[in-house]
């Protein structure tokens, strides 16, 4: 199974690289109702307020974290991959405890 995270991790790596290389595509006359993903933010665990602004230049890798779940050999797939590319990517993780109640407990 950690074979396939790591590969989906990679691909979409690739994606975003590629996306980033080669250039966005020009945005829709609409884009005025469109909002950057720049234009977000969220708050920490810790209670303080992040704009993914601060983010901009890096690839964001946003995961829905649930500790008790038996995916969780996936946090050292993932703390590899930033500490390979911490200078390109930020991983953002966010607890959820929507799953099978697989992410009990408070932020404490």
């Amino acid at each position: 199974m950690t074979k396939y995270i790591i590969a989906a991790i990679v691909l979409t790596l690739i994606a975003v690289l590629g996306w980033k290389i080669f250039g966005e595509t020009k945005k829709p006359q609409n884009a005025k109702s469109l909002k950057s993903i720049y234009g977000y933010s969220f708050t920490s665990i810790d209670g303080k307020k992040i704009s993914l602004s601060e983010f901009r230049g890096k690839i964001i890798l946003f995961v829905n974290v649930a500790s008790k779940c038996g995916f969780t050999p996936q946090y050292e797939d993932l703390e590899k991959l930033y500490e390979t590319y911490k200078d390109n990517i930020v991983v953002l993780g966010f607890p959820a405890n929507d799953f099978m109640k697989q992410e009990p407990g408070t932020n404490e």
